[in-house]
């Protein structure tokens, strides 16, 4: 009997060497079923790591969310209903200019403040002093920085100048130079027989032109005066020269100035305007508007008059042509860190430049137009009597004023 199962156990193990399949099935059920068990659980493992990650991800979810929801999130402002991923946009672009479908608006809701969602971006319109304060107040150090928009990038050369630039580190080194090193008490100083040269030349400028009417005399557009007398000041500080061509005979602006003075309106004009790109980056290919194709055509002419200047006086400079500085450009050119390099790169001198012509173009110009406005409604033109009865009704200060500068009730013949 045990010859028979010592046969049998060698019979067994010289089938499993020859076949491992048939070794499953001689070997006894226990066995069997043990391998089998192991094979299936650890299919069942990565199953296992799946569900407890989900298991885990959840409960920390509504563990976050528990603390998060107990601080109230304030609602927005009232507004229209957003359009799917456009927002107002298309309300907006049939509704122009969109302040003054944002103003219709808000008068319609009767509401000081509103919401209007622009792309992903929530755009909130206020109309009202006290509450334009508090934002002012409680935000300052986010509206003391200006929003970037495509125009004004292309505008300052990739926001390396000052006045259109978010508040950062150029900001900071840009405004030091200008405060600094350019527009110091030193420097204006400096600079005071250039600005008086030129408000010369816009009495003769202004003489000139009465003369060409004859006794009668000829009307003179305060406007072209006004834009052509700071132009001529702010060319003379900073390029040392009044025109950028050969002028006019009468000593007012010629095509080129004309020209350049255009271009640095229609940059003001488009600089902040609306844009759908700037909410939604993805149609800045179509365009809409035209408005950056207009601020490149702008930026090319002021690069043809601005560009050439700049270029060759750097050169002057680098060659040892020019030995002292004459104009502000100079001064940008010649500003040295403690090194000895040079503070401003050429992009950041031109791009500087830029915006100072157009802050100097448009604002004296604009002073200049607000006050005689003023000057005209105050005094009557017809009537001498209530002329003189406004001089006297002044108070002492402000009648002396008007009297030492020349401008009287004969100020409505101006």
């Amino acid at each position: 009997m045990a010859i028979d199962m010592e046969e049998t156990l060698n019979i067994t193990a010289a089938a499993a060497a020859s076949n491992p399949i048939l070794f499953l099935f001689l070997l006894p059920p226990q066995k069997w079923y043990s391998i089998e068990y192991s094979s299936t659980s650890q299919k069942l493992i990565p199953f296992a790591i799946f569900f407890v990650s989900l298991v885990i991800f959840l409960v920390k979810t509504n563990f976050i969310n528990i603390f998060t929801k107990t601080k109230r999130v304030p609602s927005l402002p009232p507004g229209p209903s957003p359009w799917p991923l456009v927002g107002s946009v298309p309300e907006m672009l049939r509704n122009r200019p969109a302040y003054r479908w944002i103003h219709h608006f808000m008068k319609k809701l009767d509401t000081d403040i509103a919401c209007f969602r622009l792309g992903k971006t929530n755009v909130i319109a206020v109309n009202s002093l006290e509450v334009t304060r508090e934002f002012l107040k409680k935000h300052d150090a986010v509206f003391a920085s200006r929003p970037i928009t495509i125009n004004t990038d292309i505008f300052s050369h990739g926001f390396l100048t000052t006045g259109v630039m978010p508040w950062g580190d150029q900001w900071k080194k840009m405004r030091s130079v200008l405060i600094h090193d350019v527009f110091n008490h030193s420097k204006t100083q400096w600079l005071l027989e250039k600005r008086n040269e030129e408000a010369d030349n816009l009495v003769r400028y202004l003489y000139n032109l009465c003369s060409d009417g004859g006794s009668e005399g000829k009307v003179v557009n305060v406007r072209t005066a006004a834009q052509h007398y700071s132009g001529s000041v702010m060319r003379r500080m900073m390029f040392n020269q009044r025109f950028y061509g050969k002028g006019n005979q009468d000593g007012g602006p010629g095509v080129e100035e004309q020209e350049h003075v255009s271009a640095l309106y229609t940059m003001l004009l488009y600089l902040y305007a609306f844009s759908v790109a700037d909410y939604l980056p993805w149609l800045r290919v179509f365009d809409l508007g035209e408005h950056e194709k207009k601020v490149k055509e702008a930026m090319e002419v002021l690069k043809k008059y601005q560009e050439v200047i700049v270029n060759e006086r750097v050169q002057q400079w680098r060659e040892g042509r020019r030995k002292e500085a004459e104009d502000l450009l100079d001064v940008f050119i010649t500003l040295k860190d403690e090194n000895g390099n040079p503070v401003l790169s050429d992009e950041e001198i031109k791009a500087q430049i830029t915006e100072i012509l157009l802050a100097t173009v448009d604002n004296p110009a604009k002073g200049i137009l607000w006050f005689l406005s003023c000057c005209w409604n105050f005094f009557n033109v017809d009537d001498d009597e209530m002329a003189e009865d406004a001089d006297d009704n002044l108070p002492a200060e402000d009648t002396r004023l008007l009297e030492n500068s020349g401008w009287s009730s004969r100020t409505r013949y101006v």
